[in-house]
C-alpha cells in the first residue's frame, strides 16, 4: 500500500517536479499500450509488428506493457526470493480487484519504468512493498516465540 501511495506521490510531484514530469509520459505510454492491446483487431498487429518498425512512442509504450507484466507477477524475485515475491503478487492481485485495476495501473506505470527513466523513478514502489514483505517476515518468529503457551 505504501508502494502504491508512494508511486502516486511522485506523480503529484512529492519527489520533484523533475520526476512527476518523467512519470506522466510514462503513465502515457502505459495507457497507450492497454488501449492498443484491448483494442481487439489492433492487439495482434501490435504485438507482431516488429520494434524497428514502430513509432519510437508505439515501442516504448510496447516496453512498457511487458515490464509492467513482469512486474506484477514479480518476474525478478521468484528464483532469488519465493516468498517475497508471493508477497508482492498477493498485494498486486488484490489492489487490482479492489480498485478495479486503477491501483494496479498506478503501480505497474512505476514498474514499467525499468525501459524508461521516467518509470525508473516509479520503480521504487516495487522496492516499498518488498520491505513491507520483509517487515512481515521478520515479525512472523516474534509471533511464533509468543504463542507457545
Amino acid at each position: 500500500m505504501w508502494g502504491t501511495m508512494r508511486g502516486l506521490g511522485t506523480l503529484l510531484g512529492v519527489d520533484g517536479s523533475e520526476a512527476a514530469g518523467q512519470a506522466w509520459p510514462g503513465l502515457a505510454k502505459l495507457a497507450t499500450g492497454s488501449l492498443i492491446l484491448t483494442t481487439l483487431p489492433l492487439a495482434p498487429m501490435y504485438l507482431m509488428t516488429p520494434g524497428h518498425m514502430l513509432p519510437s512512442w508505439l515501442r516504448e509504450s510496447r516496453t512498457a506493457m511487458l515490464e509492467a507484466g513482469k512486474a506484477f507477477v514479480a518476474w525478478d524475485q521468484w528464483e532469488s526470493n519465493g516468498p517475497r515475491a508471493a508477497g508482492a503478487v498477493a498485494f498486486n492481485i488484490v489492489t487490482a480487484i479492489l480498485t478495479r485495476g486503477g491501483g494496479a495501473t498506478v503501480e505497474g506505470a512505476g514498474k514499467a519504468a525499468a525501459a524508461t527513466r521516467a518509470l525508473n523513478i516509479a520503480g521504487k514502489v516495487g522496492q516499498a512493498i518488498d520491505s513491507m514483505t520483509t517487515s512481515s517476515k521478520a515479525q512472523a518468529p516474534a509471533c511464533r516465540n509468543s504463542a507457545t503457551w
